[in-house]
């Protein structure tokens, strides 16, 4: 994030010591917040309680950016994760910008969404 910070600060871009630089993000309201740090949009448990999604996300002036964790007991000893994003640019900057930032995203923060979520549902349950 600090080189980020560094590269787009200049152009009068939002900056923050996050993985992600994304005003609610910053909110001091942690109430609906994934992991103490990704907004969430929408979760629901199915009836037999074995496949659980959260949908995460926020709109930008830039772009929209929902991803979707889901995670399903398979049996006593097998769990399925994945994880599924969506951006919609907005303008052409958006455009721009993920352009930049996609191999970044598709190799880091992507997997690192996904571990984290991993380890919250093991930490949760120990």
């Amino acid at each position: 994030m600090k080189i980020r910070n560094l590269l787009t600060r200049p152009l009068g871009l939002r900056t923050s010591p996050l993985g992600c630089p994304v005003s609610s993000l910053l909110s001091k309201d942690n109430s609906k917040l994934f992991a103490n740090k990704y907004p969430v949009l929408n979760q629901d448990v199915n009836e037999s309680d074995t496949v659980a999604q959260v949908i995460l996300g926020y709109d930008d002036k830039h772009l929209k950016y929902r991803s979707c964790i889901r995670v399903e007991l398979l049996s006593d000893s097998q769990v399925k994760f994945s994880l599924e994003s969506r951006v919609h640019c907005i303008n052409l900057f958006g455009k721009f910008y993920m352009a930049i930032i996609d191999y970044v995203h598709r190799h880091y923060i992507a997997p690192t969404m996904l571990r984290r979520s991993v380890d919250h549902v093991i930490l949760s349950r120990t």
